[in-house]
């Protein structure tokens, strides 16, 4: 059922206990469990909603507010497994809108593996970024 709910609507993922604060340069960010992609569109999206002003959560204005903020390239994500080589995901200026919520999205250049697990992540910032939560979404449209 958990496929099909995953394809179907591609529903995101908690991937930490609690939203985390990121310093810039490299933060190891502990996994409440380890994770896989179904497909290769798998992303990793980081809810920046706890730092924009409430006045900005508008999609125009959170559009506006992330084109100041945060430049393509920001966000570099490692993620580490037993048996695979590590998968990068990194934030090119892609983001994500739903009333009140504000994603950045991390992808791979060359899509995520399929059924390998990662059980460490590596996020490595330009900025800090302060409460903030990290989902996997595990679907491609």
């Amino acid at each position: 059922m958990d496929l099909v709910w995953v394809l179907l609507f591609g529903s995101l993922t908690p991937i930490t206990e609690a939203p985390v604060h990121l310093v810039a340069g490299a933060n190891e960010v502990p996994l409440r469990k380890p994770v896989s992609a179904l497909t290769p569109g798998a992303t990793l999206q980081v809810d920046i909603s706890a730092l924009i002003p409430r006045a900005e959560l508008s999609l125009d204005s959170a559009r506006k507010w992330v084109e100041r903020n945060v430049e393509s390239g920001c966000l570099i994500a490692v993620l580490r497994g037993k048996d695979t080589t590590p998968t990068v995901l990194e934030f090119n200026g892609g983001w994500a809108f739903e009333p009140g919520k504000v994603f950045l999205i991390l992808a791979s250049h060359s899509g995520v593996p399929i059924r390998k697990e990662y059980g460490s992540l590596t996020l490595t910032s330009c900025r800090p970024f302060n409460h903030v939560g990290l989902y996997w979404q595990n679907y491609q449209k």
